[in-house]
């Protein structure tokens, strides 16, 4: 024999042994698909109940919730927009209040050494008022 005819041979021995195998599987796929079937059929009442009671409640108590929680979300942002702007006024007081602290700062310290200036000036005359008198008296 050929290598042809060698080849025609174990295909068509790969085909009958595929025709052997796949008929009881497909037998038993429509047996299970028969099967699914009947318990479709059986659940339908039961899961058009169980989507009426349990399902649709419960999605609507859920849509409930999520409003009540965007309520309070909102709520909550605004709160926060609240206290961020008190913070921002309270920023701006501190900012003023150093400012004066500084103006206040310079001005009194100005203020000490042009007393201090002052005070010198005065005592140096007072000084040279007495140096004079005791140079007078003393001549």
């Amino acid at each position: 024999m050929e290598l042809i005819g060698v080849a025609v041979c174990v295909i068509a021995v790969a085909a009958v042994l595929f025709v052997i195998f796949a008929i009881p599987a497909v037998l038993q796929l429509k047996k299970t698909l028969a099967s699914a079937d009947s318990f479709l059929v059986s659940m339908e009442g039961s899961l058009k109940t169980l989507v009426e009671d349990e399902v649709k409640p419960m999605v609507r108590s859920i849509n409930s919730t999520m409003a009540e929680v965007e309520g309070v979300a909102k709520g909550a942002r605004q709160g926060v927009e609240a206290i961020n702007d008190t913070l921002e006024a309270f920023r701006g007081v501190g900012n003023m209040v150093r400012s004066v602290k500084e103006a206040v700062s310079g001005s009194v310290s100005g203020l000490a050494a042009y007393k201090v200036g002052l005070m010198a000036g005065v005592l140096n005359f007072i000084q040279s008022l007495f140096s004079r008198k005791g140079k007078e008296v003393g001549q």
